[in-house]
């Protein structure tokens, strides 16, 4: 009985169309499509071959983007998302190249191009909007900080406490240190060049200004 049973298996040939091999999901719906056809009248191969194509291809497609995606969120969620362009970059492109793979593995037949390019238009906007994400959170932290170290600042700006420019400029030192060491994400120097001309200059002006009156006041 086992020599019967191994004589068999070893003459079993995996089943074939249009030189396709197929698995047994493909099998599956292949049969079933058969089903289909013969419901509503004779069996017609080419169409059937058809639908077994196309459900393979949405098949690889779901399976390729939902891996690409998921393997980009769970590297973002180890390393925060206030990391630097460069390395979402890197991220981005070991994740779509997993997603190829598993598209490649399964996509079959005249339908496959179709999918390919809209596999690529998939993985193009998901990088576009995790890249937009990881600006907001990289600008929203380093707004908040910056805010949090100019408070100091603009009450003793609003204070006339600065009698000599110098010591606003000391002040003014220590707060881009702190921001130098304690800033994240991409967005680092833009929004330090936006707080510049919204905030330093015109608080550079207005403690010239108040200098300049006391100085007036003192010596008419």
């Amino acid at each position: 009985m086992n020599a019967l049973r191994e004589s068999i298996y070893s003459q079993i040939k995996p089943k074939e169309l249009n030189n396709q091999v197929l698995t047994g999901s493909m099998f599956n719906t292949l049969l079933q499509s058969y089903i289909k056809e013969l419901n509503h009248g004779p069996i017609i191969i080419s169409s059937a071959w058809k639908t077994l194509v196309k459900h393979e291809c949405e098949q690889a497609f779901d399976f390729a983007i939902n891996d690409y995606k998921t393997l980009l969120s769970s590297n973002i969620k180890q390393q925060g998302t206030t990391i630097q362009l460069s390395e979402l970059q890197r991220i981005h492109t070991d994740s779509e190249k997993r997603a190829w793979i598993v598209f490649s593995k399964r996509a079959i037949g005249n339908d496959r191009l179709f999918f390919e390019n809209k596999l690529q238009i998939a993985i193009s906007n998901a990088y576009s909007a995790q890249k937009d994400y990881i600006r907001r959170e990289s600008n929203k932290y380093c707004v908040k900080l910056l805010n949090e170290l100019f408070l100091p600042l603009d009450k003793k700006i609003s204070g006339e406490d600065y009698v000599q420019f110098d010591g606003y400029e000391h002040d003014l030192n220590n707060l881009l240190k702190y921001y130098a060491a304690d800033s994240k994400g991409s967005e680092q120097k833009s929004v330090l060049l936006s707080a510049f001309l919204r905030w330093f200059i015109p608080s550079a002006k207005s403690i010239h200004s108040s200098i300049a009156n006391r100085m007036n006041r003192q010596f008419g």
